[in-house]
């Protein structure tokens, strides 16, 4: 089999909700795309969908795959730049396997974004029958449905279809060629009764009940007929008869027959009946204030400017004239717990609760006050059904408007869920003792002082080319740029500057034979051995180096060096004072620049700055000091410096060439920390002065 490699990834972008096959095109994919069995979990293809902070795995598409194709379908994703990542028989692919070798490139990235995403904005009705028809709003990228007939006039400039639609897992068949999928907007996600989220809630009608009348015993067959009363939901059929239950013997889709059961003993005189609420109108010329609202309690459909209609929400909005209503209701409770019910409204309101017949008031607003209409918290248990009555009177012509809410404090769904969720919030309050660390050096088993051994090590470098530059370095700090033709006493010099080194120095001797350069590196020191020096050449110089150990250093003991994380102290002598070991230690937490960055020349220096102390000019010029980015040498780094842009300060006036007429050119010289390799970097800008 060809070694796998992939190729590409199209098409480019995708929605947030999935559903989006990927194609991925390449080489040495799997031949075997079915790893059912035990011990087949790794036969076949795998794609990962990766980006800087997440990972989600692209369900397969077995049929449209092979050994050089792979497809999969997307899951819901955050909105992001994705890139693949495979595995053929449970072995990753390497990253220089990924589009020759740029596996974040744009050939291998998959874009997740709204732009991409159809969407429902509003469904109506909520809620309806089987059969009804609902009307869908939202974005959709193409005018056709279920046609191969594609022009980019008719798609947006796209050339897709909308092939199906569905309604839960049922299919909708979609009308006038208009309909819209995927990505629903959460204030269309409600929480039904039984604790479910859901779009659109269907419901059987009831048309007819026969007999009108049984005996007291039950008994009675019971003929319940209406529409889409079969048992195909997703919980059994039940039928309740003042209260109790109706044993079913039957079930079709117009028509349930069930036997009659023996009336509970109750004295209830509350009983279920439709879904919804049910409004009650009457348009008054009297005003009726909070006082009298409970009035409406006794009125009927006798009264003239009666009406009556029964509403699918606990809201309604009235005309311009003086009225009351009576807004009344079963509110099933979806779990046991508090709950906390709300009424917006205009004018004067009442709720009541009504539980195993014990009326409650457990709201009472004259006028509408901003947060103030909010009724007593009521316990409620899981599956009750409690009896809601609403009182409202219009006071003027105003039109009349009213809505009611319910907030429960252990709702299982979050604001990421449905719009109608609230997150909680807890705030969290830490502390902490700071307990310093002690640690305790013994020296008691301390070898004996003995006659030290200096280290000696040979560098040798083969190249042509006396022009090609190379720097020398221990323990990751390097010199300045230098060439083969360096003398020793340069090279000493460079080399006894490093921080690593010091405080101890080094000497060297230099011998050349041909184009072999032969540096001899002898450290002074009593420490002992020290690690290889270290050479960093240019690029494409063709330099030949080697570095060997031509003495190992033995050391005198007289001396102890502390390390921490790697890095060495200078050497205190055994039986020191505190304050010399501290000293020593406290180095390895302090700040060590090159002698060229902190204590460059006077005589060559116009201005230095190295901002490690609080500067006392005007800061929006010098920028900010931070410690979220590691500083080259120093406490911290500096960013957005405008400083060496700006020149309308006394400190900052340009330089007058022509007063330094001994000199024959001028630059400027900038030193950038780069990335991984830790590296100063100088360039010299030469000119010359002009008149």
């Amino acid at each position: 089999m060809d070694a796998s490699k992939v190729v590409g990834v199209s098409p480019r972008y995708g929605s947030l909700n999935g559903g989006t096959r990927i194609t991925i095109a390449g080489e040495g994919f799997a031949r075997n795309q079915f790893n059912y069995g035990e011990g087949q979990e790794n036969v076949g293809n795998n794609v990962t969908l990766v980006s800087d902070t997440r990972s989600y795995l692209c369900d397969m598409h077995k049929d449209g795959t092979h050994e050089k194709q792979i497809t999969c379908y997307t899951r819901p994703m955050k909105a992001a730049t994705y890139y693949v990542r495979v595995s053929v028989d449970g072995v990753q692919l390497g990253m220089a396997d990924y589009c020759k070798n740029h596996p974040t490139g744009a050939t291998c990235s998959f874009i997740v974004r709204e732009k991409n995403t159809p969407n429902i904005q509003k469904l109506i009705p909520h809620s309806g029958t089987p059969g009804t028809t609902v009307t869908v709003y939202g974005k959709i990228f193409t005018a056709y449905y279920s046609s191969n007939i594609l022009t980019a006039e008719s798609t947006n400039g796209i050339t897709a279809k909308l092939l199906r639609t569905y309604m839960g897992g049922v299919n909708c068949e979609v009308l006038d060629k208009l309909g819209n999928v995927s990505m629903p907007a959460l204030n269309m996600l409600r929480v039904l009764s039984h604790d479910k989220i859901c779009m659109f809630e269907s419901f059987a009608e009831v048309t007819e009940v026969t007999p009108s009348s049984g005996g007291t015993e039950g008994g009675t067959f019971l003929h319940i007929h209406g529409t889409g009363l079969d048992d195909t939901t997703d919980a059994a059929t039940q039928v309740l008869v003042g209260g109790a239950v109706c044993d079913i013997q039957s079930v079709t889709a117009d028509e349930i027959v069930c036997l009659t059961p023996k009336p509970l003993n109750s004295n209830t005189t509350y009983f279920e009946g439709n879904r919804g609420w049910r409004l009650e109108i009457w348009d008054l010329a009297k005003t009726v204030t909070l006082s009298d609202l409970d009035e409406i309690a006794a009125m009927n459909d006798t009264l003239d400017g009666y009406s009556v209609s029964y509403i699918e929400e606990a809201k309604y909005v009235h005309s311009n004239q003086k009225h009351v209503a009576r807004l009344s209701g079963y509110f099933v409770a979806p779990n046991s717990g508090n709950f906390t019910f709300f009424i917006q409204g205009k004018f004067a309101v009442k709720m009541y609760f009504t539980t195993q017949n014990n009326r409650t008031e457990i709201a009472s607003f004259a006028t509408r006050t901003i947060g103030s209409q909010r009724a007593e918290v009521v316990t409620l248990n899981k599956g009750n059904s409690y009896f809601v009555e609403i009182f409202v009177s219009s006071t003027n012509n105003i039109a009349s408007e009213i809505e009611v809410g319910v907030h429960r404090s252990n709702a299982p769904y979050n604001a990421a869920q449905t719009a109608w969720g609230r997150d909680e919030k807890q705030t969290i309050t830490t502390s902490t003792i700071v307990q310093p660390e002690i640690q305790e050096i013994d020296l008691s088993g301390w070898p004996e002082t003995q006659t030290s051994t200096q280290e000696v090590q040979t560098i040798s470098i083969d190249t042509a080319d006396v022009t090609s530059r190379f720097r020398v370095g221990l323990n990751g700090v390097y010199t300045n740029w230098l060439t083969v033709e360096v003398s020793a006493n340069d090279l000493a010099k460079e080399l006894s500057s490093l921080v690593t080194i010091q405080p101890d120095t080094v000497s060297v001797k230099k011998e050349q034979d041909g184009n072999t350069y032969k540096f001899t590196v002898t450290f002074k020191s009593d420490r002992g051995s020290w690690p290889l020096l270290s050479i960093m050449s240019s690029e494409n110089t063709g330099l030949n180096v080697k570095v060997e150990q031509d003495t190992k250093g033995v050391p005198s003991y007289k001396t102890i060096t502390f390390t921490y994380s790697g890095i060495k102290a200078p050497p205190v002598r055994v039986g020191a004072e505190a304050t010399e070991v501290e000293s020593s230690i406290n180095s390895l937490v302090s700040v060590k620049c090159p002698d060229s960055i902190i204590k460059p020349p006077e005589d060559t220096t116009y201005l230095m700055r190295d901002y490690e102390d609080e500067f006392t000019g005007q800061y929006y010029e010098h920028g900010e000091r931070v410690k979220s980015e590691e500083a080259f040498c120093g406490h911290t780094s500096l960013r957005h410096n405008n400083f060496i842009r700006l020149f309308d300060s006394q400190s900052r006036k340009p330089v007058r060439l022509n007063s330094y007429p001994w000199g024959m050119g001028y630059g400027l010289r900038f030193e950038q920390h780069t990335d991984a390799s830790s590296v100063t970097r100088n360039w010299a800008s030469t000119f010359s002065q002009h008149a």
